[in-house]
């Protein structure tokens, strides 16, 4: 009534429907006043885009999964092979120098799988998380299995492999063995890479005791051409990489 200048304005009360026996009254108000008249063209516009978007993503997704699925036995199949190849080969007489190189390569074959896993566990992709294992695992044998991968390619660039383990650190510990030789593998891999003569060393050391667990270091050094302090934002950052690294891999050489 306020904003209508003429005219009338008009009560209504009318059976809207029935409902279990009840019945829906409806009220209504109307009038012969101004109105609001209001454009939602450009609104509906918008929500009609976000739709499709909403609907592309949602495809790429299920081919995502479908490609990964598909694939998963493809992949899993020759790893394993491998792996089972592995197994009846070391049953056979071998050399030592023949047993090393045949332990690297199940122990890598391992880690590929633990990796090909990662990739493949569809739950672990949507949710962007990675689960970290907590198991028991003796930290000199796992050092000796990152050792014994890495040494035919540092002999044959002409590099000592040297592996220290504190004598401090406990038999077993707790963590992800997995994990740690991944991490291990890759920093020593671009060490060797990186490194035209010298040495690299892996280590493991006691870093301290917090609540009555002993918490366990590894490092890995080298004596390549190292990275300067103030080019670390270039390293991990976008900047332009040093002359001396051309072609960096998935990990930085340190």
């Amino acid at each position: 009534m306020k904003f209508t200048e003429k005219g009338s304005v008009t009560m209504a009360c009318e059976v809207a429907g029935y409902f279990g026996g009840q019945v829906l009254v409806a009220f209504s108000v109307s009038d012969t006043g101004i109105g609001i008249n209001l454009d939602i063209t450009h609104q509906k516009q918008l929500e009609q885009s976000l739709r499709e978007a909403k609907q592309q993503a949602e495809d790429s997704a299920r081919a995502k999964e479908l490609f990964l699925a598909n694939m998963s036995h493809e992949i899993r199949t020759p790893m394993n092979a491998i792996l089972g190849m592995s197994q009846l080969l070391a049953k056979t007489p071998l050399a030592p120098r023949q047993s090393n190189f045949l332990h690297a390569i199940t122990t890598s074959a391992q880690n590929l799988l633990v990796i090909i896993n990662d990739i493949l566990d569809i739950s672990k992709l949507d949710a962007g998380k990675m689960t970290i294992e907590r198991v028991g695992f003796n930290v000199a044998r796992l050092c000796e299995q990152v050792e014994k991968t890495m040494l035919y390619k540092a002999e044959e660039k002409g590099l000592r492999f040297v592996t220290h383990v504190d004598p401090l650190v406990p038999d077993v510990v707790l963590g992800d063995p997995y994990r740690i030789t991944q991490v291990l593998l890759n920093l020593a891999s671009n060490s060797v890479k990186f490194t035209e003569k010298g040495s690299v060393t892996m280590a493991c050391e006691v870093a301290g005791y917090f609540g009555g667990q002993v918490l366990v270091a590894f490092s890995v050094s080298d004596t390549g051409i190292g990275i300067r302090l103030f080019r670390d934002a270039q390293v991990w950052g976008d900047g332009p990489r040093p002359k001396y690294q051309p072609e960096l891999g998935a990990t930085h050489g340190l």
